[in-house]
């Protein structure tokens, strides 16, 4: 026997069970696919382990770039570029970064930089290839 839940009246309850009715188990119970499930990764059976290479970096850089680069980018100011190597250095110190940061920034070339992706690729990174140029 079916218990009913009384804070619903029986047609309301009828039709929740017709609609779930057609559910099956790892089928997506929303009508956009956009919201299905994510396809599995490296370490998942079935995953593609180039897929995080292609999927969510840009054009010339690798998924260490983009992580390296938003490493160093989150103890920069960007309001304060164009900056002289000192400055970033300074920023950097000023900001409190890690020492693997600092020991990074310590490698960069004497110069004055427009941007942190100008700071990052004079350290060794990779960056975007604008699409112009694609």
């Amino acid at each position: 026997m079916v218990q009913r839940d009384s804070r619903h009246s029986r047609v309301v309850d009828d039709s929740m069970a017709e609609e779930a009715k057609h559910l099956r188990p790892g089928t997506s119970s929303r009508s956009g696919h956009w919201r299905d499930p994510e396809s599995p990764v490296e370490d998942e059976p079935g995953g593609d382990p180039l897929a995080s290479e292609r999927i969510g970096t840009p054009v010339g850089m690798t998924s260490q770039d983009v992580e390296g680069r938003f490493e160093v980018a989150r103890f920069l100011e960007t309001g304060r570029f164009p900056a002289e190597a000192d400055e970033v250095r300074r920023m950097a110190a000023e900001h409190n970064a890690p020492d693997s940061v600092l020991a990074e920034l310590s490698g960069l070339p004497n110069g004055r930089y427009q941007s942190v992706t100008e700071v990052w690729a004079a350290l060794g990174g990779g960056t975007e290839v604008p699409r112009d140029q694609m």
